[in-house]
């Protein structure tokens, strides 16, 4: 069988290098460790459409880099848990909301955890107020 690649781990092992910062400032505008295409204003529209509150939980699925995340926690005041496949970028994401410090509002369960994360989801989405 061949071996798997994953593509993003270079790109999730390298986020924070200041090139890249500087890369995805000149794309985007604000920097939040976004690794889409949506710049701050589209992300800020989009989350006037949820009616978020500081009392919801949010869970954001291919979570990546961990920006976005950081991002709403410290917009909103609301918890976020993300989930992604790739440990690099789980590992970032953490040390992202580490250095922000968000650690208490955004909850990134490594690779392993996330059957627990998707088998909650599955039990009840009402345990989250949005996912994204």
């Amino acid at each position: 069988m061949p071996k798997r690649v994953d593509r993003f781990d270079s790109t999730y092992s390298h986020f924070t290098k200041q090139v890249l910062e500087t890369i995805r400032e000149e794309i985007f505008g604000p920097d939040i460790g976004q690794n889409s295409w949506n710049t701050v204003e589209e992300y800020d529209r989009f989350l006037s459409w949820l009616d978020l509150l500081p009392e919801h939980h949010i869970l954001e699925v291919a979570s990546g880099s961990g920006g976005p995340a950081c991002y709403l926690a410290d917009r909103l005041g609301c918890r976020v848990t993300g989930i992604d496949a790739n440990e690099a970028g789980v590992n970032a994401a953490a040390q992202r909301a580490a250095k922000l410090n968000q650690a208490d509002r955004v909850t990134l369960p490594s690779r392993t955890r996330i059957r627990d994360c998707l088998s909650l989801m599955t039990r009840s989405t009402r345990s989250f107020a949005s996912i994204r």
